[in-house]
């Protein structure tokens, strides 16, 4: 009995205690690591070492960790060489084939890293209820008021100890506040739409979400590519997920825009000597700036938090997202209902912000039900296939133009906005150039 009610027992052996760990688990996870390069870890969200029962597991992933965040290679024979100049107890070099073994895809990392963290709570909630058992053991009648306090001291310390550390007393708030209101609008990223950042009371925010939809064709990826660049300029680390235009096709409106060039001699490879001496010129100028393209298809959100971490670890910390677009992005769950899987996207989007602490800008389409009105001005209802992005966006931007009434002009409906006024702004649209500004001038 004794055995039994000490605290620091080792229950994770082989026998009957082996539902408190999963070796297999462990074992899946860090193969996972391994197969992806190290690129699994932006996936597990919240795993810790100390949450691995085996000790030559626990020191095995905090050297993935470390070997990932400085940028070095996470492959079998740099890790293998590792672990031969400095050896784990216990962990023979030849087992790393085998952790290897033990994953034969890496996609389901999520699922058993979050095995990972439940049974690390198991063994916190057994470690405790036996140290709740010592406690009733020897105590005396006389103090069970106090025993009883102890024990649910004990109990809530194996709580998820994330769960103390997201509660905030309003005077924490007050203080942060205070420190945030003399900063004056410190974090706040201008788009370099004078216009528009007015509208936004200073620019895009961290954490936010700020949707921009329009009918295809209309301008969105413009816009959208002229506010990446804009904020790369001034040395904010940008990344541009390209879900629908290529690599290519946003180099040739970025340079159209920034070299003063008509983006049709540029995409028809037809420029002449005055037109390559301003793309010279243009790449003197932009060749540094901080402005990191993907456009590969098909992302899903962990694919896009990865290559968003990986911006982020170059010398440019990460400031700005820009994503084109929301509804391309792959859901996690491809059988569930269209509606549920677009929402699911917005909600990922709308977390991953608040997660890296940047703005995050998302392209979105919109429906054909503005065609059918009067007034052809999209509305944010017409968000196309979900109305949780309405419920998941900060700030909502609908682009709307009519060539005919007032060529030259693109009008940036805010219909949505958390900090800051709803309205319309109407701004000049170059399309030839790839450009968008306000009246008045160049603001960028």
């Amino acid at each position: 009995m004794t055995e039994l009610m000490d605290p620091d027992l080792d229950f994770g052996g082989e026998g009957s205690d082996a539902a408190l760990f999963d070796n297999d688990a462990e074992r899946y996870v860090l193969g996972a690591i391994l197969h992806t390069g190290g690129r699994s870890l932006d996936a597990l969200e919240g795993l810790k070492g100390s949450d691995f029962y085996r000790p030559t597991h626990e020191d095995l992933f905090g050297r993935l960790q470390a070997m990932y965040g400085r940028g070095e290679p996470v492959e079998l024979a740099a890790v293998a060489r590792g672990l031969t100049d400095n050896p784990i107890r216990g962990f023979p070099v030849p087992e790393i084939a085998g952790l290897m073994r033990a994953c034969v895809t890496a996609a389901n990392a999520d699922w058993y890293a979050r095995t990972i963290r439940q049974k690390a709570r198991l063994r916190k909630l057994h470690k405790a209820c036996l140290a709740g058992l010592n406690i009733a053991a020897t105590c005396s009648i006389e103090r069970v008021d106090e025993a009883v306090e102890q024990v649910r001291a004990e109990l809530d310390a194996a709580g998820d100890d994330r769960s103390r550390s997201e509660l905030s007393t309003f005077g924490d708030l007050f203080l942060a506040a205070m420190d945030r209101w003399e900063s004056k609008e410190e974090g706040i990223l201008p788009t370099g739409l004078r216009d528009l950042d007015d509208m936004l009371s200073g620019g895009l925010r961290p954490g936010h979400l700020l949707i921009i939809g329009a009918r295809p064709a209309v301008g969105k990826s413009v816009v959208a590519s002229v506010i990446a660049h804009t904020t790369a300029k001034g040395g904010v680390g940008t990344f541009f997920p390209s879900l629908e235009m290529s690599k290519e096709e946003l180099t040739d409106r970025v340079v159209a825009d920034i070299a003063d060039v008509d983006l049709e001699k540029l995409t028809r490879r037809c420029l002449n000597e005055n037109d390559w001496t301003k793309v010279a010129k243009a790449y003197k100028r932009s060749s540094h700036w901080p402005l990191v393209v993907i456009d590969k298809g098909n992302m899903t959100i962990n694919e896009i938090r990865s290559r968003a971490r990986d911006v982020a670890r170059r010398d440019h910390k990460l400031g700005l997202i820009v994503l084109d677009y929301l509804q391309l992005v792959k859901p996690a769950d491809s059988k569930a209902p269209r509606q549920e899987q677009v929402a699911s996207v917005s909600r990922g989007l709308k977390l991953l912000a608040k997660e890296l602490k940047v703005p995050i800008i998302a392209l979105a389409q919109v429906n054909r039900a503005s065609t059918a009105r009067s007034d052809k001005r999209p509305m944010m209802s017409d968000l196309r296939e979900s109305g949780s992005i309405e419920a998941d966006a900060d700030e909502i931007v609908l682009l709307h133009r009519d060539d005919k009434e007032s060529p030259g002009e693109i009008e940036f409906i805010i219909e949505k906005n958390r900090h800051g006024r709803t309205g319309t702004v109407s701004m000049a649209w170059a399309p030839h150039r790839s450009r968008v500004v306000s009246f008045g001038g160049d603001d960028k």
